[in-house]
């Protein structure tokens, strides 16, 4: 299954190191690098994940606004909180929302990790359970 990520990070040398990493694989790695180019694609385009950096802007959690508003009106999309301000707070609220938090910096072959794990949970297993009920 092709899979496509939309990474919605304002540090552009991050974001292209994981696009690169990832597009190895075979995954497409859309990057933008603020909510409104976010809010377009997800209008436009079909993705597997979203990825988001929780401070976006100096003012405070943009982006986990962001996918708290992604979250209500795509409960099915997988969401990941990319952050290196974790707190308890943000912990919290991401777990009641559904949405994974996964701290800076993290190695890319543990991020691919997690993101091949959400992959798996979300998208084949469910897909093999299903393919096994009528066989």
């Amino acid at each position: 299954m092709q899979h496509n990520i939309l990474y919605v990070e304002d540090n552009e040398c991050l974001s292209e190191a994981i696009r690169a990493y990832l597009g190895r694989d075979g995954v497409t790695v859309d990057c933008v690098s603020n909510v409104a180019k976010a809010r377009e694609l997800l209008a436009r385009k079909r993705y597997s994940l979203v990825l988001v950096d929780s401070r976006l802007s100096a003012s405070g959690l943009e982006g986990f606004d962001f996918a708290c508003s992604v979250r209500e009106t795509s409960p099915w999309l997988p969401l990941l909180i990319f952050t290196g301000c974790s707190s308890p707070e943000l912990d919290v609220e991401s777990a009641r929302r559904d949405i994974e938090v996964v701290t800076k910096p993290k190695p890319l072959p543990e991020l691919k990790r997690i993101i091949q794990q959400i992959f798996e949970e979300r998208y084949e297993r469910p897909c093999r359970t299903a393919a096994a009920l009528y066989n």
